[in-house]
């Protein structure tokens, strides 16, 4: 039979130990701690500690209790390790939720990496961006196109080297929607301007109280999320900031002025909202007053924008 995952954790973690493992007469009790957790993903129940930390002290104790002494130097080292808050009997490394916060921070650039379809429209409109005063040299681009199979893609070329302007926009629009998935609106469907005087609108709507429903800067993460999923605004937040620049959207209140730092803090207090669509945070927005925040934006921009009836 195979060993369970458990089982097979451990197996992993004590290969790892040999791995990695000083002399036993160079390893201190706290070293030893250290490394137990570091082989164990830098957070574990003491019942996890125990045995790997052992293993790593061998005979280098004259401990008549030698899991006493592991707990002395977990208590007693806090710039080195600490108590997971509400989960007895688990520790982990200080260094832990910074390497948290780093590996969060390389998925938000891998999500950022730009899909076939995205690159492809961005392609295309620079294509007929430098080619717009000698359409016919881009002839053998269509082609090309062809041969790898993005007959879509040679489309929007046949109908703009043929000038026929509504069959572009056509052409263009089939992209997009293939590109969000259920044929909603796409970037190359609203053009800057649009966007611009939505974002304008949103800044000045007042609810049923009479009060701004865009009240602070950490709000401008529901503007990021809904442009970045439905209208193909960057998704790197550092782009995105730039793009806000770019658009002349820097004339506002210091409590409303966006940052990169309040786009960053913002999915903190609303995590569930992180890893889902703007369009179904309805079912979230009772959660607290932050979510209600980002939902009554997200939802009156995605209305002026035509996303949303």
């Amino acid at each position: 039979m195979d060993p369970s995952w458990s089982q097979r954790s451990v197996l992993i973690c004590f290969f790892r130990i040999f791995a990695r493992m000083k002399k036993k007469s160079e390893m201190t009790h706290k070293e030893a701690v250290r490394t137990a957790l570091e082989l164990l993903g830098g957070k574990a129940h003491l019942k996890q500690i125990y045995p790997v930390a052992i293993k790593l002290i061998g005979d280098n104790t004259h401990s008549v209790d030698i899991r006493a002494t592991i707990r002395r130097e977990l208590n007693s080292s806090p710039m080195d390790f600490k108590a997971t808050p509400d989960a007895e009997g688990w520790w982990e490394l200080i260094s832990y939720q910074e390497e948290v916060r780093n590996l969060k921070e390389i998925i938000e650039q891998l999500v950022a990496i730009p899909k076939t379809n995205d690159f492809m429209r961005d392609f295309l409109k620079e294509v007929m961006n430098v080619y717009k005063h000698d359409r016919m040299k881009v002839d053998l681009l269509r082609i090309v196109l062809r041969n790898l199979d993005y007959e879509d893609e040679a489309l929007v070329l046949d109908a703009w080297i043929g000038e026929k302007e509504d069959a572009v926009k056509n052409a263009l629009l089939k992209i997009a929607e293939k590109a969000n998935g259920k044929g909603q609106i796409g970037l190359l469907t609203i053009s800057d301007k649009e966007i611009k005087q939505a974002i304008l609108n949103l800044l000045s709507a007042k609810d049923e109280n009479d009060e701004l429903i865009f009240k602070n800067k950490k709000q401008w993460w529901a503007v990021y999320r809904v442009l970045a999923t439905y209208c193909n605004y960057p998704l790197q937040r550092t782009a995105f900031v730039t793009k806000m620049n770019n658009l002349e959207l820097g004339d506002i209140d210091e409590k409303r002025k966006y940052t990169y730092d309040s786009l960053c803090a913002a999915p903190k207090e609303v995590p569930y909202l992180a890893t889902s669509k703007p369009d179904t945070w309805d079912a979230m927005k009772d959660k607290s007053d932050n979510y209600m925040q980002q939902y009554v934006v997200a939802d009156f921009l995605m209305q002026e924008l035509g996303i949303k009836s």
